[in-house]
């Protein structure tokens, strides 16, 4: 792992946007997209060699079968080769079982797990300083990875040596570790010298594995300049894909990088070159509750769980070419052996090979894409994902304050850092919040107009959802009105539609009358009742006997099938409905009854009953439902007089109007043909009104009368 890398584990990243562009068509990735890094327990030594079979049982078990590990050339040729240039290649060492790529290859196959080789680390006798390797040592270079390919590839000896044990020979050979890293190659990124080496072992590699494939090593850092360089240099053909190593904080950010690679790989003139993110992951705290941003500490391992598990599922489902997503590491010495951080990025447990949070994810989704493959997600081409590809997020959503909400948003159980809260109003606001390593967020309507409602939903753009909510500004509990794979339907706006129709009457002398009419239309005219009796001395009401409808505003008449004792109580409810705005109503009536409900509108909903004894074994029952603005049974205005000809109007009275009544009052003020009337009331928050003007215009018939 690089010193670079590293310092990404140590979450002090910087993601930089990008624009998508359009992409070809790619396979969907296979069964074995999810792998698991295997380095560290396989080489460091805090896991014996007799204790790996626990920890790789556990990563079959879990439906992962891909392990990336190790093929050190170091391993192989502790020896130069001899002066007539024969080759000693010694591939099994029981005397240093960490160093023996057969017994590395005997484990993993035992399990049916396939290998993932990095073929790096030069012996001594090749290497110059660091990890570097001399330029005149290129083509032993080469000479080993052949012999790897000879050993272990489709071809390979090793299986006919072990007939007893599954064949399953590597399909992809990773050349060398983020060749594009300072400590990785030569010192520095060095395309010049990496693509000096790379032709030779790519041939060499497909001379002795036919069908195998050749990944160059690609980090984080700087990969857009590097991957142009290479191309410049030859690589097309060369290579058959790009193992990818894009250590970012969340989710969001790891995609972002995947799709700025894509995007180069595309402006280089190989856009169906396969991307394998080879290695990606973060460290974590195993104890306390981690930190709130994975860019300023290690997070909970259940934060590190939502983000490694949702960017497999977005990548294997997306258009971006990715054939796989394989995280480091399988387990982790849990303690400062490893630098960066290196030792809590492990997804077992170092004690019982049991799966922490992010293994449990993990082997969820890894088993979850072998049992249903899906595609739909539009990350690298043009065009946004449909609703139905979305993947599934959750939102725990309550409503503390009146134009605010706060919300734990998760995936698959775990809180996902990096999603945003999204808040949306009828009038075209907007307001989004970035999700915290916890899940949690709090979106607030923007300053503006009042507003009667809004809708809250969790987001990444393009990959995943939540369902929306709608909440009412006045008290009231967050309602779901569209699951995250439909389209939230138009919100109501104010529930109440606020409609002034003034227009000028002819009056004598030198006033002027005008008539207004001041109306709160609510969007919901219809209100469906459940309608049940409750006997005299029980306390709940029996199952409903009708169902009625009631038209907003009305009374209406009804018949029970059945017959209300002098002391039994008819009760009526209805259930809260978010998209129509009416909250929750219940009625009690004996003679006379009531109930009211803060609308989830901006109405103060009124439901009255009535019930009519009659002689027959049957009862009839009346029902008058009302949304009576809150404090909002009259609405002050402003009336100003406009001249015709003239921009700015006169400020004549103030007019106090009663809603859903026409009214006429008087101006002082004289008014010819082309004059303009203007009524405002500002709106009141408080009161729940919102801004509301109205124009009239003196007509010619009303200055006629008025002359």
């Amino acid at each position: 792992m690089s010193l670079v890398r590293r310092a990404v584990v140590a979450l002090l990243t910087l993601v930089a946007a990008c624009c998508g562009m359009a992409a070809p068509a790619h396979a969907m990735p296979g069964p074995e997209f999810f792998g698991l890094n295997a380095q560290p327990m396989l080489k460091l030594g805090f896991v014996p060699p007799e204790r790996w079979g626990p920890y790789l049982d556990a990563m079959a078990q879990g439906g992962i079968r891909v392990a990336r590990v190790d093929a050190a050339w170091a391993f192989a040729e502790p020896s130069a080769p001899a002066a007539d240039g024969t080759r000693t290649y010694v591939w099994n060492r029981p005397e240093r079982p960490t160093q023996s790529l057969d017994l590395v290859a005997r484990e993993l196959a035992a399990r049916g797990i396939r290998m993932l080789p990095v073929l790096a680390t030069p012996p001594s006798w090749a290497a110059g300083p660091g990890t570097r390797m001399t330029p005149d040592r290129y083509g032993d270079f080469a000479a080993f990875a052949g012999a790897f390919a000879a050993r272990y590839g489709s071809r390979g000896t090793f299986w006919a040596e072990n007939p007893g044990l599954p064949a399953v020979p590597p399909t992809d050979y990773e050349i060398w570790t983020e060749a594009n890293s300072a400590n990785m190659w030569t010192g520095r990124s060095d395309p010049a010298a990496y693509m000096a080496a790379l032709p030779a072992v790519s041939a060499a590699i497909k001379a002795n594995a036919p069908g195998g494939r050749v990944l160059a090593s690609v980090g984080w850092e700087g990969f857009d300049g590097f991957v142009r360089e290479i191309y410049a240099r030859g690589a097309k053909g060369v290579i058959d894909g790009v193992g990818f190593h894009p250590y970012a904080p969340h989710a969001p950010a790891i995609l972002e990088l995947t799709i700025r690679l894509r995007r180069t790989l595309t402006q280089v003139g190989d856009p169906g070159l396969p991307i394998e993110l080879t290695e990606t992951g973060q460290p974590v705290t195993f104890t306390g509750p981690g930190g709130p941003r994975a860019g300023s500490g290690a997070v909970s391992d259940a934060a590190r769980a939502a983000t490694q598990s949702l960017t497999g599922d977005a990548l294997a489902r997306s258009d971006c070419g990715v054939g796989a997503f394989q995280v480091y590491t399988l387990v982790a010495s849990e303690s400062r052996l490893e630098p960066g951080g290196e030792g809590y990025m492990g997804v077992l447990r170092l004690a019982d090979a049991r799966p922490n949070a992010t293994g449990a994810a993990l082997f969820a989704a890894a088993q979850r894409w072998r049992a249903r493959p899906r595609s739909g997600l539009v990350l690298c081409g043009e065009g946004a994902t449909a609703p139905a590809n979305l993947l599934s997020l959750n939102v725990d959503l309550q409503h503390p304050k009146p134009t605010c909400a706060t919300g734990t948003v998760t995936y698959e159980g775990n809180p996902i850092e990096g999603a945003f809260l999204v808040l949306r109003t009828a009038d075209g606001r907007s307001s989004r919040f970035e999700i915290d390593a916890f899940g949690k967020g709090e979106v607030c309507i923007p300053d503006g107009p009042p507003i009667w409602s809004f809708d809250v939903r969790a987001e990444v753009e393009d990959v995943a959802a939540s369902p929306t909510y709608r909440c009412p500004v006045l008290d009231g509990p967050c309602l779901v009105v569209a699951q995250a794979t439909d389209v939230a339907p138009e919100p109501p706006g104010a529930g109440c539609r606020w409609s002034l129709k003034p227009k000028v009457l002819g009056a004598r002398g030198s006033r002027a009358k005008v008539q207004a009419a001041l109306s709160c239309a609510p969007k919901a005219t219809r209100v469906p009742f459940a309608i049940a009796v409750r006997e005299r001395g029980k306390t709940r009401a029996g199952k409903a006997l009708r169902r009625v409808t009631v038209p907003q505003g009305t009374m209406r008449t009804f018949t029970l099938p059945r017959r209300v004792g002098a002391d039994d109580r008819v009760v009526i409810t209805h259930a809260a409905d978010a998209k129509t705005g009416v909250p929750a109503l219940t009625a009690t009536a004996r003679t006379i009854g009531g109930a009211t409900g803060d609308g989830a509108e901006g109405c103060e909903w009124k439901v009255e009953t009535r019930v009519v004894r009659r002689k027959r074994a049957r009862s009839q029952v009346r029902i008058r439902v009302a949304c009576i603005p809150p404090g909002a049974k009259s609405l002050t205005f402003t009336a100003s007089v406009l001249r015709k000809g003239r921009s700015k109007a006169s400020r004549v009275r103030m007019v106090t109007l009663q809603t859903g009544r026409e009214q006429t009052f008087t101006l002082k003020a004289r008014l010819k043909r082309g004059d303009q009337i203007d009524l405002l009331h500002t709106g009141d928050t408080r009161r729940g009104t919102p801004r509301i003007s109205s124009r009239a215009t003196v007509s010619r018939a009303a200055a006629r009368t008025m002359g």
